[in-house]
């Protein structure tokens, strides 16, 4: 039996003991008083409501009928109640500017507070989890590529280089009508192990429900065509899966192997810290929001009673998770199990590739609307909902409200409180993004060297992400006619060089 880690280094617990006291220390020193009790009265009950809404869905024998019924939005309405009564009681007075920044740090640190903690306890938990896997199941790798000429070949090799069973693993790849050397190159790997299928192009929903209908095991991984896996990632995702009785799908660590350039750094910081982070959290409820197409594990019986892979949206993986997040059966996360991606190395190309996102992701919602106002969804509309209410809505309005007031406060007032703001955002964004840093189960040098970047996050970059996502929201419901993005790849960028 092998032996596992259950407690922290010494190094992460003097760096989690200093990230909390900084954090604490910060908000006392930079903000009044009556500012600080304010917080402290918000972050409670926030935290309280979580919990409640936690304990409804536990030991709902004991809650009564009419309070598992309560929608959590009005829920989520007693802590704004409460503030305005401190306000009101002690006779605050804000300037709209000095509000619009006073309520995006209380949404900021109810987050925070709610993120760290729960994720700790998930890295505590998975350290101390002892997962004995009796008989290594048989799994089936889907990898739909689209022109991927170049990385299908890596990506497929990557696959066969896993550290599992002979015999228990199967790859089949699927070239979706490809106008370049795709197929050629897949061909190369075909063999007893890897299955290569071609079809015409159809997208990549029904690239992975083509290759679906070419498999008989009852769990399937998805791999983007471009992406590479660790050598244990497969095992990983099994180890999750078989420690969860609830689990039907695992998601995987996503990160960022390109890191030449100022932007696809600052993605690798965010895969870490805005992504990475909050699926920890999740986890801990089998609540992860979305199985990226990059690395993630479903049990095929499932993806087949909700129909395969839908057309609906232009995130089919988000789609689907919510499918089953509303069967009630839980969804995970592998933090071990890497998958390293090539994020965008452009602006355009970033902005390309959040504009699929974010409109995929309020299509996504749209769709699934009915979690917002049924409270027999439990857990996915008690805890999910305000968190995806909060990162597609709350956050993006807030922010450019922030941006506009900081532009105001730099024209018209006082341009020390201007910066004693920036510097307390920037200190909790660095705080937290350290923390996220030291939880990945592979951090590097390398990672800790991109907490640099943490201030873009903070202006910026932020920013970026923050209007993409505010115009994607009027893209969907304008009815706007628009089609799949293109991003331009690391590789193509090398042969315009060379021609």
């Amino acid at each position: 039996m092998q032996d596992f880690d259950t407690t922290l280094t010494l190094r992460e617990l003097l760096l989690t003991v200093a990230i909390l006291s900084g954090t604490v220390f910060a908000l006392v020193y930079l903000l009044p008083m009556i500012i600080v009790m304010l917080g402290i009265a918000i972050v409670s009950l926030a935290t309280g409501i979580y919990t409640f809404a936690f304990l409804i869905t536990r030991y709902r024998e004991y809650i009564p009928a009419w309070l598992q019924r309560t929608p959590i939005w009005l829920m989520l309405l007693v802590p704004i109640g409460v503030a305005l009564l401190i306000i009101q009681h002690y006779n605050i007075v804000f300037t709209l500017a000095n509000a619009i920044i006073f309520g995006s740090l209380m949404l900021l640190i109810c987050v925070y507070w709610m993120v760290i903690p729960t994720a700790l306890f998930q890295d505590l938990k998975r350290r101390s989890e002892d997962v004995t896997v009796s008989e290594w199941p048989s799994v089936t790798v889907l990898i739909p590529a689209y022109n991927e000429a170049g990385y299908i070949g890596p990506c497929i090799d990557s696959v066969l280089a896993s550290d599992y069973p002979d015999g228990k693993l199967q790859v089949v790849a699927i070239d979706d009508g490809s106008s370049d050397d795709t197929f050629i190159e897949a061909m190369e790997r075909a063999g007893e192990q890897v299955t290569v299928l071609q079809k015409s192009n159809g997208g990549k929903h029904s690239a992975l429900n083509y290759g679906l209908r070419h498999t008989d095991s009852a769990l399937v991984m998805g791999i983007d065509g471009d992406s590479l896996v660790a050598p244990n990632a497969v095992k990983k995702l099994i180890e999750t899966y078989e420690s969860r009785p609830d689990a039907c799908a695992v998601a995987g660590n996503i990160r960022v192997q390109n890191r030449e350039h100022v932007v696809t750094r600052i993605q690798a910081l965010e895969y870490i810290v805005s992504i990475n982070m909050f699926r920890r959290a999740l986890d801990n409820v089998g609540l992860v929001k979305v199985v990226p197409g990059c690395l993630g594990l479903f049990e095929r019986p499932m993806i087949e009673k909700m129909g395969g892979f839908s057309g609906d949206t232009v995130t089919e993986d988000f789609d689907m998770t919510m499918e089953l997040l509303k069967s009630g059966r839980g969804v995970h996360y592998s933090s071990e199990a890497v998958s390293y991606t090539e994020a965008p190395s452009t602006w355009r190309d970033l902005y390309n590739q959040r504009l699929r996102w974010f409109r995929g992701t309020i299509q996504t919602l749209s769709k699934h609307r009915e979690i917002f106002l049924d409270t027999r969804y439990d857990l996915l509309h008690r805890i999910l909902v305000p968190y995806l209410l909060i990162s597609a809505v709350g956050v993006p309005v807030l922010s450019l409200a922030v941006l506009s007031s900081i532009i105001w406060a730099a024209l018209f007032g006082s341009i020390i409180t201007l910066l004693g703001v920036f510097v307390l955002f920037t200190l909790l964004e660095m705080l937290f993004a350290m923390l996220a840093v030291i939880l990945e189960a592979d951090a590097t040098r390398e990672d800790f060297f991109l907490l640099r970047y943490a201030p873009l996050t903070v202006l910026g970059y932020k920013q970026f992400n923050d209007a993409v996502m505010l115009k994607s929201v009027a893209d969907v419901f304008l009815n706007s006619d628009f089609s799949w993005t293109h991003v331009r790849r690391a590789r193509h960028e090398n042969e315009d060089r060379a021609d």
